[in-house]
């Protein structure tokens, strides 16, 4: 993840296999920072989060294991779109927060609803059917996430 004062660059894998989006805690503490008028700088002496204490647990598919929920978060993306070759910005997305080392996921239901396989057909499919062949990782996206900041209650 790379940090600025009001976005940041994270890896963000396109799960059509997830039932809603994901952060990381990393990714949620910087988020709320971000909220409360902090900085990078200030993360790194922040202890706790309110995104420490578990909220509930989701279960890992095809296994029997589960991952605790910290919270959710709201923030904005934004993303290549490969079609019109330029930045697209996708407003309020909501994650759940867990533990991953995968920075942010993007679930069925957000892929669906901001037709992503439009707008990054390379991630979903791939013209060169040679690319089916190969058993490296996955296409991997870089977006910047800025954060949705709720305005203050006077």
């Amino acid at each position: 993840m790379r940090n600025s004062t009001t976005y940041f660059t994270a890896l963000t894998l396109f799960d059509t296999g997830a039932y809603t989006s994901f952060v990381n805690r990393e990714v949620a503490k910087w988020l709320e920072l971000q909220q409360h008028g902090g900085t990078v700088a200030v993360a790194h002496h922040t202890r706790s989060s309110r995104h420490d204490i578990p909220t509930s647990e989701v279960g890992l598919v095809g296994t029997q294991l589960s991952s605790s929920i910290y919270g959710t978060v709201v923030f904005d993306l934004t993303f290549f779109n490969e079609v019109t070759k330029s930045d697209n910005l996708l407003r309020s997305i909501e994650a759940n927060v867990i533990d991953s080392c995968i920075e942010v996921i993007i679930g069925l239901p957000d892929i669906r609803s901001h037709r992503m396989v439009h707008r990054i057909p390379s991630y979903f499919d791939s013209p060169d059917p040679t690319y089916l062949a190969h058993r490296g990782t996955p296409p991997s996206m870089w977006t910047h996430l800025k954060v949705l900041r709720k305005p203050r209650s006077s």
